[in-house]
């Protein structure tokens, strides 16, 4: 299920995952996973624009450089059109194929290469302007900060391998007095200090952005923790008469079980359901209300779908397993529920996003035919695919393919 490249998706994230920030602005491993699944289409549908329009500009500086450094523009020429501008293409073909990890650390690796350039025609020329060309150095990492967005460590390691370099190329110089070499020197800590202060800042609210979304949504699942655990020692959940977590993962194992086996199954598609807002909705309405709203709920999704099998996992999440069912008719399925429980026209007036009524977020994840893929991985992609669509806004559906980018989804007609 999960493609080369992409991030396997965590287990469920707990609120000691989202608690902090590293030192570098990492998140915890768990944290760190989903967030790489979610933004990864993102990142590589903005590396694809900024690769190439870093490289125009880029190259555009050979014309200053034909002016500044004659002596060595056929280097200079030579090492952007026959060096850099391939790697370059390379790296932007590579970006979707290769995993987070690799893929960050294969940015900076690219960064160096295109940094070492005009420095090393800087070093290598004696033409009296060479020094003109400095500022094409501090707009190197102008670019690698703020449009390409280096990941910080990343940009950490950049900045201290672009200063070491500048300094020991401004030494070697010895054309330059002293007081130039030390002017100059402080022009490149400077500089490297404001892009290593830029892409801190920048990433820190990126990040303390996506945690403090997350933060909420681990906090709505967190909710009847405690009442889950005391309904799991049976197998029918008291409130809605549906199967309860225990039962429902039994069942669950043993369909994977018999595809494996043998047994002409087919595909097995999971719907991960989760009630939008449920916490406001009690906040607003009382518990009472909200037990009557869960009661609803599993009553639209029961006879909805032929040969589906609804269970309640505790709170407010639903699980639906539909046997036979691909990605095309999951979704179409999913849809299906989501515009039902909305047909129920139940009020939730606690809600701010500008829906009156009671809606649900559903993920889907499906097993093909014969896969060996066991119910804890499916849980959890069926997972990843709620979270992003709650992240998304909510009311809608979304059907797990290995990273969010260029998976499928569809929203309510409302919000379409």
């Amino acid at each position: 299920m999960t493609e080369p490249g992409a991030a396997a998706p965590p287990d469920r994230i707990d609120g000691a995952d989202v608690a902090h920030l590293g030192p570098l602005l990492g998140f915890a491993p768990t944290v760190e996973r989903l967030f790489d699944i979610e933004t990864r289409g993102e990142r590589v549908e903005h590396l694809r624009v900024a690769i190439p329009v870093g490289l125009f500009f880029y190259n555009a500086y050979l014309v200053t450089d034909a002016v500044l450094l004659p002596d060595v523009i056929v280097v200079g020429i030579c090492l952007h059109l026959l060096v850099i501008l391939p790697i370059a293409l390379v790296v932007c073909w590579l970006v979707s194929r290769i995993s987070a990890v690799l893929r960050e650390r294969l940015l900076l690796v690219a960064m160096m290469g295109v940094f070492a350039v005009p420095l090393f025609t800087f070093w290598a020329s004696s033409a009296p302007n060479a020094t003109y060309t400095m500022p094409e150095l501090y707009l190197v990492l102008v670019y690698g900060g703020m449009t390409l967005q280096l990941r910080f460590p990343h940009m950490a390691a950049f900045t201290a391998f672009a200063l070491a370099a500048t300094w020991a190329a401004l030494v070697q110089r010895p054309d330059l007095s002293p007081a130039v070499l030390g002017a100059l020197m402080f022009q490149a800590a400077t500089g490297c200090a404001f892009a290593f202060y830029g892409s801190y800042r920048a990433e820190l609210s990126r990040r303390r952005a996506y945690l403090r979304a997350l933060r909420e949504i681990v906090r709505s699942d967190g909710l009847e923790a405690d009442r889950t655990l005391l309904l799991g020692l049976s197998s029918t959940d008291p409130l809605t008469g549906l199967p309860n977590r225990r039962a429902f993962d039994a069942a669950l194992e043993a369909a994977l079980d018999a595809g494996l086996q043998g047994a002409d199954t087919g595909p097995i598609a999971l719907l991960m359901i989760d009630v939008d807002h449920f916490k406001r909705f009690n906040d607003t309405y009382g518990h009472v209300a909200g037990d009557c709203c869960l009661r609803a709920v599993a009553t639209s999704l029961v006879p909805r779908i032929p040969g589906a099998t609804a269970a309640r996992y505790g709170g407010e999440e639903f699980p639906v397993v539909l046997p036979g069912f691909g990605r095309a008719s999951a979704l179409a399925a999913a849809e299906a529920l989501r515009a039902g429980v909305e047909a129920l026209a139940l009020e939730h007036a606690g809600r701010s996003d500008g829906i009156a009524v009671v809606s649900v977020s559903i993920g889907v994840a499906v097993a093909e035919a014969g896969a060996a893929m066991g119910a804890t991985t499916l849980t959890a992609e069926a997972d990843a695919a709620l979270y992003s669509v709650k992240r998304q806004g909510r009311n809608r559906c979304a059907v797990y393919e290995g990273r969010f980018g260029e998976g499928r989804s569809r929203l309510p007609a409302a919000a379409a």
